[in-house]
């Protein structure tokens, strides 16, 4: 009895240093991704702890011959819901053991679960698997989870270098000339539409400027670090003014429009793609747009700073006639659910602003089919159907162009613009 633990710590830390040697790698693994919350079961972690952290390799044959040793390696730290297959910690407390300084205090110290550390493994465990997948079967395990959560781990890193050493497996991940990218992109784009995030794209470039796809992707998922290593080893430059071409992306079963979604959005989904074509009226279903233009839109100011200083224009204007400045600008170019977050998406869109007008963004850009005013006062006039929208915030857009210099009576003259005008007109008559 008098050798018996005192406390839960104590008895955590005796049940981890009593694992077998040979089992520790295997225990601390499982209880890395069960420490993630990802809802885990046994096959899927079979298959995640043949890959090789370290080597970033993949081995089938590393697979666990029996599917519950990890389960039994880590003894009562956890549990196995047999009718879900999901595992989980046995109590609360033995992750709040885990993850907390004290255990680095004793013999068990081996096993913290600090953040970095569960979010970079998971991260190069799912960024190896969907490399090294076959993509033979819709079937697929553990597809579905890697999809769900690379993104997140990456993002959830907080150590530079850390983050900064996953750079080569994410360029890989996103190199539209390995062979595994289109059907990478499938899952990639099922996973995102399911989850609310319909409209991220399926993008093509024509040969010769593939890198355009690689830095849109960057950019969408905010992974700065791997964009600066990208942009390091272009030696010639990189093809800014590049177009991608923004489509439907030919894997899916479903079209975009068949995708369960309130009205107001599906609607301003489409009136999104005729507006990067540069028409509010017309659209053919084939949208071209530059990374810097995208960047704007999604208001990725580390982005836009990268860019500008390593060579992308900021006048840069697309055949269809929008400027970056009125990309920015716009709340149709912008991330999805934007009516429900007007005044976080306008923060973020005056401190875009202002980045780019430092940088020499032109107010009334000469060959411009719609001026940053133009777009400011069309805000007020798509936002008057929402009943929270906060007109005095959004004047302050306006406000900032006309401080800068924009010309009230600025107007562009495409063939598609009387539309434009007559709703420039109708935002001055409700202010």
């Amino acid at each position: 009895m008098k050798h018996l633990p005192k406390t839960l710590d104590e008895t955590y830390e005796r049940v981890i240093c009593n694992i077998a040697p040979e089992q520790r790698d295997m225990a601390h693994r499982t209880l890395l991704f069960v420490a993630l919350e990802a809802s885990i079961t046994l096959p899927q972690l079979a298959e995640l702890l043949a890959v090789d952290v370290e080597n970033t390799s993949f081995d089938y044959h590393n697979r666990p011959l029996d599917l519950y040793a990890p389960l039994e390696a880590c003894t009562c730290l956890l549990t196995h819901n047999a009718k879900t297959g999901v595992l989980t910690f046995a109590h609360y407390t033995v992750k709040e053991y885990l993850v907390s300084s004290r255990i680095s205090e004793g013999p068990a110290k081996a096993f913290q679960l600090r953040n970095d550390t569960v979010a970079s493994v998971a991260a190069v465990c799912f960024m190896v698997y969907m490399l090294k997948a076959t993509y033979e079967t819709d079937e697929d395990l553990v597809m579905p989870l890697a999809v769900e959560f690379w993104v997140y781990c990456v993002n959830r890193i907080r150590s530079e270098p850390i983050k900064g050493s996953l750079s080569t497996l994410i360029l890989d991940l996103l190199d539209p000339l390995r062979p595994h990218f289109l059907k990478w992109e499938i899952w990639q784009v099922r996973y995102m539409r399911s989850s609310g995030y319909r409209w991220i794209p399926h993008l093509s470039a024509k040969s010769g400027e593939e890198n355009c796809i690689t830095l849109a992707y960057l950019c969408w998922f905010g992974f700065i670090e791997a964009a600066q290593k990208f942009l390091e080893h272009k030696e010639e430059g990189f093809p800014y003014e590049g177009l991608l071409l923004w489509k439907e992306h030919p894997g899916l079963e479903l079209p975009l429009s068949d995708v369960p979604a309130p009205q107001r959005e599906g609607a301003r989904e489409k009136k999104l793609l005729k507006y990067l074509q540069g028409s509010c009226r017309y659209g053919t279903g084939h949208e071209k747009v530059t990374v810097l233009h995208l960047a704007a839109g999604i208001q990725a100011t580390a982005f836009i700073e990268l860019m500008g200083s390593t060579g992308a224009n900021i006048n840069n204007c697309l055949p269809t006639g929008l400027s970056v400045l009125t990309a920015a600008v716009s709340y149709q170019c912008t991330w999805p659910g934007w009516p429900k977050q007007l005044k976080y998406h306008l923060g973020k869109k005056v401190k875009t602003l202002k980045l780019l007008i430092s940088k020499g963004a032109e107010l009334n850009p000469g060959r411009c089919s719609f001026t940053p005013l133009q777009a400011a006062l069309e805000n007020i006039s798509e936002l008057q159907v929402y009943e929270d929208a906060n007109f005095d915030s959004m004047f302050q857009l306006v406000q900032l162009l006309l401080d800068h210099g924009a010309k009230v009576n600025g107007v562009a003259s495409d063939h598609a613009n009387s539309e434009r005008i007559r709703l420039t007109l109708n935002g001055l008559l409700t202010r």
